[in-house]
């Protein structure tokens, strides 16, 4: 009876450990694959953000770049607009120069409350030619 019972120990032993050697050989395969998996999704989101840094890289030193170039632009605008003054100023006053080109000034002569230039004018020349 001892004989049986070990015949039949020994064989739910076996079974057991073949089921088990079956059981772990198939969980190995498994873990195998699911670690394939994860290795080629940490592979992709690895690209994605390789490119998503250069992309945020990139458009941070663009933004850098167009930011010295507003600058610049704005800088050389101010310079413009200074020189367009200038220009102006030199302008106004050679025209005031040219105005008074041929101005006379006369001494002593008494205003005229005439209205008209035009009438003010003939009662200039009339008090210088008396």
């Amino acid at each position: 009876m001892q004989y049986l019972e070990e015949k039949v120990g020994n064989e739910i032993t076996n079974k057991s450990a073949s089921e088990l050697n079956k059981l772990r050989t198939e969980m190995d395969n498994r873990i195998c694959v699911l670690s394939n998996k994860v290795d080629d999704v940490t592979k992709k989101l690895s690209g994605q953000v390789k490119t998503y840094i250069q992309s945020t890289e990139w458009s941070h030193i663009i933004k850098k770049q167009v930011d010295v170039s507003l600058v610049t632009v704005a800088d050389n605008l101010q310079e413009v607009k200074q020189s367009l003054r200038e220009t102006t100023e030199k302008v106004e006053e050679q025209r005031d120069e040219e105005s008074r080109r041929n101005n006379v000034i006369l001494y002593n002569v008494p205003e005229s409350e005439e209205p008209r230039a035009e009438d003010r004018n003939k009662a200039v020349i009339a008090f210088c030619l008396h």
